[in-house]
């Protein structure tokens, strides 16, 4: 499991220096750089705690573990800059907002001391009605924005009907592999 972990903080790494610094500087390869940094953070996360030991970092657990609330905001930011090369603004950010929520419910248990928060990931979650509250913002966001994301698709599809070239069909299904799979993945 561990290789799984250095090969996905690899290429998340990887992937979001590579799309940040990219000639082409389009503002929906910005927000897949950021998506892509949040996925290696998470990965990396993982390691903290990979002995079942305190260490050094120990002060790091659960930290990463509310990134995926802004993976859902990104899918459909993503998305959107896709396909109204508009560039990134300070309102964009309202898509974060399940992320910034999580973060806030939970911070007693983030600034708490390593041995507490180790004690949470190697027994049982901490059994507080802010930490329920988080997990159901973490999946209800996936389902909002996946959502919000197909009809998205939908209304770039039903606009460009009659107009559609071959790179249109592209980006169209490009975008509904990445919903789809994103989407999967929740469910799964």
């Amino acid at each position: 499991m561990i290789y799984i972990y250095s090969l996905g903080i690899a290429n998340g790494l990887i992937l979001a220096v590579l799309l940040f610094f990219s000639k082409k500087q389009i503002s929906a390869t910005r927000v897949m750089a950021f998506w892509c940094l949040l996925l290696a953070l998470n990965f990396l996360g993982n390691f903290i705690y990979n002995d079942k030991t305190l260490n050094v970092f120990s002060f790091l657990i659960g930290w990463t573990y509310f990134l995926p609330a802004a993976y859902g905001g990104l899918l459909y930011l993503y998305c959107q800059k896709l396909l109204n090369h508009r560039p990134l603004c300070i309102a964009d950010s309202v898509h974060l907002l399940p992320l910034i929520f999580c973060y806030a419910l939970n911070i007693d248990i983030l600034f708490a001391h390593s041995e507490l928060k180790l004690s949470y990931i190697l027994t049982l979650p901490p059994l507080t009605p802010s930490f329920y509250v988080s997990q159901f913002i973490l999946y209800a966001q996936a389902l909002i924005y996946g959502v919000l994301s197909i009809q998205l698709l939908l209304r770039y599809r039903r606009q460009y009907r009659e107009q559609f070239s071959t790179v249109q069909k592209g980006l169209s299904r490009w975008m509904a592999a990445l919903i789809s799979l994103s989407l999967l993945i929740w469910f799964t």
